[in-house]
This record gives C-alpha cells, structure tokens and sequence, in this order.
C-alpha cells in the first residue's frame, strides 16, 4: 500500500526506507520544516545535565560551540531514537526514558536518586512550543530545569505537489502523522484544498492520543494510534493495518 510520510524530509525519507523494506509504496510530501537555534545553547558548565525531548534537539546542541563539553555531559533521551541520536554524537552517558515526555522526570529522579546527586541544575534543549512542560514535576523533586528554544517547526502553507492529484486519483491508502502540529496542518489544508471526502477514504495513522485529538476537526472514521509514541510502534501499526485494509 501507499502512505503519505508528512514528516520533515530527512526524517520522512528514513522511515521511507523502512516501509519499503515492508513491501510498502511511499509519498514523501513533508508538512513542516525545522529551523535549528544552535547559537541559543548557553555555556553549559552551570548545569550538571541535558535534557532532550527530540532528535531535533541534539542536532541543534552539536552543532553548536558546546558540543564538546556537552559529550561529557549525562544527557537524559525521552526515548529510544533520541537516545541513538546521542550515542551517535558520542556522548559519553545517555539515560533513556520510557518514550513519553511525562515519564521522562522519573528517569531523571531515579538517576540523581542512583548517584545520590542531590538536586540538579538542567538544560532542556527544546522546541519553541513544547507539548509537556517537565519543569514543575522536576521542581517537585528540587531540581530546577532551564530551557532554551533551540529548534522550532513551521508548517507549510499549501499542500505540497502532488498529494491533491494522488489523493484525488484514489493512489493513497494511509497518511502518518507523527506530530500534534503536523495533524493540525493536514487538517487545515485538507478542508482548505476541499479534500476531506477524499481525505476520508485513508486510515490516518497518529503517534500518539495527542495527534489524534489534533485532527478532530476533521473527523476521520479510519484513524489508528501506535502503541506507544515511537516509530517501531508506528511501523507495527502499519503492519496491522494492510492486513486488515481490504481496499489497499
């Protein structure tokens, strides 16, 4: 079958890749773009550790003037993909989470709990708009938590080529929406393109509640949520989903 990937390029063409291993068809149309603020990193020496939510995070920390410091640094990672990102730039102890930001605190408390660090000055290298705010629950425990925008996402403005003559064409089965922004977009371009009865013939596949929830504007009778918000459970869903969609 053929999904539409809306994530940024880079991104949507790594999980391109996988759904073809999978004997999947895909449309790459990105919904967003990221820009990186390395240049909003701070001297790091005041904190004792990083917090990331987001690869999109990494990339900005090393690719500016504190990327070496920062290696030496323990980095908590909300997840499995961010926490590769990490090992990639060689940073020298990653703390992974769960996979949800939520949860992401109680790894941080078990760690100062584990190395009886008393409480913890961190930066979180985040998003201009953020979907979790981890601060009150870390102050809860002492630690004080500092965050710096150093990347943000800005959705597109039109439909991107192509995906009106495929979604009108009958070429789609499914769309995969990996981000709250990202189904907002879809749905304010879909009901701006006048698509939505074409729009409804897919399975919207979300990463979370919180994409779903984004969408209800638009009311689409075939949407699936992954597991838990990663991509090993999106790809699972995906999976399930073309055994049990007829019409794909």
């Amino acid at each position: 079958m053929t999904l539409w990937l809306t994530r940024p390029r880079d991104d949507a063409e790594a999980m391109a890749q996988a759904l073809c291993a999978r004997g999947h068809a895909s449309l790459v149309a990105p919904l967003s773009e990221i820009t990186l603020h390395p240049d909003a990193v701070p001297d790091l020496a005041g904190f004792a550790g990083l917090v990331f939510t987001s690869r999109r995070g990494v990339d900005a920390v090393f690719a500016s003037a504190q990327a070496d410091h920062a290696r030496q640094m323990v980095c908590f990672a909300v997840g499995p993909a961010t926490a590769q990102a990490l090992r990639d730039a060689q940073v020298a102890r990653v703390i992974e989470g769960a996979g949800r930001a939520r949860d992401l605190p109680a790894a941080i408390q078990a760690y100062a709990r584990a190395e009886h660090t008393g409480p913890l000055r961190l930066f979180y290298a985040a998003a201009r708009v953020i979907s979790t705010d981890l601060a009150p629950t870390l102050a809860q425990h002492g630690h004080e938590l500092l965050r710096g925008t150093l990347y943000e996402t800005v959705g597109v403005r039109r439909l991107p080529d192509g995906v009106a003559r495929a979604l009108h064409g009958g070429e789609l089965c499914g769309v995969i929406l990996m981000a709250p922004s990202a189904a907002q977009t879809y749905a304010t371009l879909i009901d701006d393109a006048r698509l939505r009865r074409e729009a409804h013939q897919l399975t919207h596949y979300c990463l979370s509640a919180q994409v779903a929830e984004a969408l209800q504007a638009l009311s689409p009778p075939k949407l699936e949520v992954a597991a838990a918000p990663n991509a090993q459970e999106m790809l699972a869903l995906i999976g399930q989903g073309a055994k049990t969609d007829g019409r794909c």
